[in-house]
């Protein structure tokens, strides 16, 4: 996806034709690299407490955790990017309403919600290959550091694939 077409795309940090040119996004970190998803996604953010594993299901799921009563998938981000593991426990869960149901995404600290503008994204870089590059959408440029922008639909479609 070209940066520009991000100002139409219903998928990712994109928003629909006739939205405002301004996209909000929530960052988080997973080890020493910057993400960020459509905020519009995020439900919650919520502390990784306990996580009950799930005997036979794909390495890319955590576990179940209850949310309020509700049952809520957690992903590993790492094995879904081909990232290489963490050697820590992550502590923090971004939880995404999917249309289907709650999922989540663990993470190791949310960093800020920001608004940014489409125009601004740069396409993937053509360094990037595999799994990164196939979920990414984009990146932003910030001070000092680089902003990968997620394609939300992607993750959860790949995470709920078995």
């Amino acid at each position: 996806m070209r940066a520009t077409d991000l100002a139409h795309s219903p998928d990712g940090v994109g928003h629909k034709a006739g939205d405002p040119a301004i996209t909000r996004v929530c960052t988080f970190t997973l080890g020493d690299s910057l993400f960020g998803i459509d905020a519009g996604r995020v439900l919650e953010i919520v502390a990784v407490k306990d996580l009950s594993r799930v005997p036979g299901s794909p390495r890319h799921v955590r576990g179940l955790m209850n949310l309020r009563g509700q049952v809520v998938t957690c992903l590993d981000l790492d094995e879904i990017l081909e990232r290489p593991p963490s050697t820590r426990r992550r502590g923090f869960a971004v939880v995404l309403d999917d249309g289907e149901g709650l999922t989540s995404l663990e993470v190791d600290r949310v960093s800020d919600v920001f608004d940014l503008d489409p125009a601004e994204v740069e396409p993937v870089p053509a360094t990037l290959t595999g799994a990164a590059a196939r979920h990414l959408v984009g990146a932003y440029k910030l001070p000092g550091q680089l902003l990968l922008l997620l394609d939300v639909r992607r993750l959860l479609d790949d995470g709920a694939a078995t």
